[in-house]
């Protein structure tokens, strides 16, 4: 595969992705997701009725794809993670 591998966090409206190269086991790097990535990883979120929620996907050069989707999933290699979530619940359960 031309592509990596993408770990797609999405917290309400924002999405914040980890990466590794495909097939490597372990780790990986924080990045900023493509614009399509983040359409994609938002369609499934709207799709299931998410509001926070990952997105497993490889991504390649001509096409992306989601190969599975987590409910509530650890975010701890995206940097202020901890934060950004419970910020996000915090303001969603003050409405």
């Amino acid at each position: 595969m031309d592509g990596f591998e993408a770990k797609l966090y999405v917290v309400g409206d924002q999405v914040k992705g980890v990466q590794r190269p495909a097939g490597r086991r372990g780790g990986g790097d924080p990045y900023e997701p493509a614009p399509r990535e983040v359409t994609m990883a938002r369609a499934v979120g709207h799709a299931l009725g998410l509001e926070v929620y990952g997105v497993d996907a490889m991504v390649g050069s001509a096409s992306s794809w989601v190969v599975d989707v987590n409910v509530f999933p650890s975010a701890a290699k995206v940097p202020g993670a901890a934060a950004w979530i419970a910020a996000y619940l915090h303001a969603r359960s003050c409405r």
